[in-house]
């Protein structure tokens, strides 16, 4: 998110980038981000539903004077909310657009609120393991969705977030990690979407090849994080086994032997 977001104030060049991010909660998305933006050229919209969100992320991000907070539910008209149509070039969403009843009804609000050119940038888990039944399914809203995208849980995996974004207005859409990387096993995916038009007159337009997030997703990028023998064994390994290989890996001391099996990790495969 944060590669793609600095991406994006490099295509912007002196322009102002202006930003929204939606659902954003406590706030552990902004936080990587602001540091990342050049006060001077962003305008950043900090929104959620709820105004206790809002008091804490203004006391928080009190540091950075380029953002605003502001009340944005997205399964309202958000132009009934005050919202400017094509207001914004850059649509932040980290794990929040899957907590929605109705996917084609939330990324027409989106595209709405997007100036022609403009860039969704989305952070969703894709991948639903076995364990969230009894863990995130157990909260409130689990279920809430209505729509024809999803099954009999609301996580898309990547493939149907590209048809859905595509079905709903927008343009080019890019995946990462790909499909043929490792780094896929982890179910984790950042999914930059761009509406049709090029910007002219309304805020920067993106370019879907400037928008470079392959360093923070790839596999090249774990190899530049210095784990390169890790890389390699995992490259050895049964693709049916990456995503125990990489939780193996995060959670264990790096001085451990990796593989060796450990009792507390067996949980997450219920």
């Amino acid at each position: 998110m944060t590669a793609a977001a600095e991406a994006a104030i490099e295509a912007a060049g002196i322009r102002t980038l202006r930003v929204l991010e939606v659902g954003a909660g406590t706030g552990g998305t902004t936080a990587a981000l602001l540091p990342k933006l050049p006060a001077d050229r962003v305008l950043y919209q900090f929104t959620d539903v709820s105004d206790f969100s809002l008091a804490r992320a203004q006391e928080n991000f009190s540091m950075y004077p380029f953002v605003r907070y502001e009340l944005l539910n997205l399964e309202t008209d958000p132009l009934e909310q005050g919202y400017e149509r094509g207001g914004f070039d850059v649509v932040v969403a980290a794990n929040v657009l899957h907590a929605t009843r109705n996917l084609d009804h939330i990324l027409q609000s989106i595209h709405s609120l997007l100036a022609p050119g403009g860039v969704l940038l989305l952070y969703e888990t894709t991948n639903h393991l076995r364990w969230y039944d009894i863990t995130t399914g157990l909260i409130e809203g689990w279920q809430l969705f209505e729509d024809g995208w999803r099954g009999d849980n609301p996580l898309l995996p990547a493939p149907r977030w590209e048809e859905a974004l595509h079905a709903n207005g927008f343009e080019a859409v890019a995946v990462f990690p790909g499909a043929d990387t490792i780094t896929a096993a982890f179910g984790q995916h950042v999914i930059v979407a761009r509406t049709p038009g090029d910007g002219a007159g309304l805020g920067t337009s993106v370019r879907m090849e400037t928008v470079n997030v392959i360093d923070a997703v790839s596999d090249d990028g774990m190899q530049n994080r210095g784990i390169p023998s890790f890389v390699a064994d995992l490259m050895d390994t049964a693709a049916g086994d990456h995503l125990d290989a990489l939780v193996d890996f995060v959670r264990c001391p790096p001085a451990f032997k990796r593989g060796t099996v450990y009792p507390y990790l067996s949980w997450y495969r219920l």
